[in-house]
């Protein structure tokens, strides 16, 4: 399937290829021939210089009227002349060099030529003479050598001369044959000897896209899957989180029990210490109290009396007391 793809591509750039030829064939052979009138233009000869190189009129007139013509390749139908523009002091240095004349031509006469020329045109059937003799072949690009060659005869401003406009893409004359029939044995070998490897590379380059298709493909399934995989992993993982979370809070809420219980009994324990200290510390009290109190009263009433008491009565007397104050709750 790929090869008969690839065998209509093909047949179709070649088709097309040809139908541009077939194009460019009709507008230069058929659409652009035409007649057109060559400029006037005398022979190209060589002109006198001024003789005296002082003479600044002779000199500006010498330059304002001629063009200096030089001859890139004198020889051959198809030959080019380069027109120079003259100056008064390009005339002077040539007469201080000792020229006596210089290849040229009228400037208006020139000018003419020059415009005639940048049309490009090629002689689009033979050119020839009053007498029948061929000046000119067909497709032969008109330059100012043809034009002189047209002049010499006497056919500038006389009769029109076919010509095939703007030039040729392809000339057609007996080596477009040639051309053709080695386009035509060139596609034969191509095809003959290059048209099954080309179509397998094509087809195995095509196969091998599709199997990098296939492993781009198998590869984002494997992406795919491994994101699921990742994703349901976070989800666990934060699942997982929250859990321990939530039991580290239980197990802070009990450990805060525990220390709060146990905060608790050292507190009741601390104040009951506190409460048999206190009871200790008053019982000590009283009993500190109750001597004191015993040696002060028989001081007193021994001083009140004015004579010794006997303090162990004294003091019985004074236990008793104090003893009947307790029960009283005094």
């Amino acid at each position: 399937m790929a090869l008969a793809r690839g065998s209509k591509t093909l047949l179709a750039i070649l088709g097309l290829a040809y139908l541009i030829f077939l194009g460019v064939f009709f507008y230069q052979s058929v659409a652009k021939q035409g007649l057109a009138m060559v400029p006037e233009f005398e022979t190209i000869e060589k002109l006198q210089l001024p003789a005296d190189s002082k003479d600044q009129a002779a000199l500006e007139k010498f330059a304002l009227e001629y063009v200096e013509i030089e001859i890139s390749q004198e020889t051959g139908k198809t030959g080019r002349y380069k027109v120079k523009e003259l100056r008064a002091s390009d005339v002077k240095k040539a007469v201080e060099a000792g020229k006596k004349e210089i290849r040229g031509a009228l400037k208006s006469q020139a000018a003419s030529a020059e415009a005639f020329i940048k049309n490009r045109y090629v002689t689009g059937a033979p050119v020839k003479d009053d007498t029948g003799k061929a000046i000119l072949p067909k497709a032969i690009p008109i330059e100012l050598m043809q034009i002189e060659l047209l002049t010499r005869q006497g056919i500038a401003g006389k009769t029109e001369v076919p010509v095939q406009g703007h030039g040729q893409i392809i000339s057609i004359n007996a080596t477009m044959g040639f051309v053709i029939l080695n386009f035509l044995v060139l596609a034969a070998l191509l095809y003959g000897l290059l048209w099954e490897p080309i179509m397998k590379m094509l087809d195995d380059r095509a196969a091998s896209i599709r199997k990098d298709i296939e492993q781009a493909s198998a590869s984002r399934e494997d992406a795919e899957k491994l994101k699921q995989r990742y994703e349901q992993a976070m989800a666990n993982a934060r699942s997982e989180a929250n859990r321990l979370r939530q039991e580290k809070v239980r197990e802070g809420d009990a450990e805060k029990d525990k220390i709060i219980g146990r905060a608790r009994e050292e507190s009741r324990r601390l104040v009951e210490d506190a409460q048999s200290q206190i009871t200790a510390a008053m019982s000590d009290a009283k009993l500190e109290l109750r001597k004191e109190v015993g040696s002060i009263s028989v001081e007193i009433a021994a001083r009140i009396l004015g004579k010794e008491v006997d303090q162990s009565v004294h003091r019985q007397m004074i236990d008793d007391f104090l003893r009947d104050l307790e029960t009283e709750k005094v």
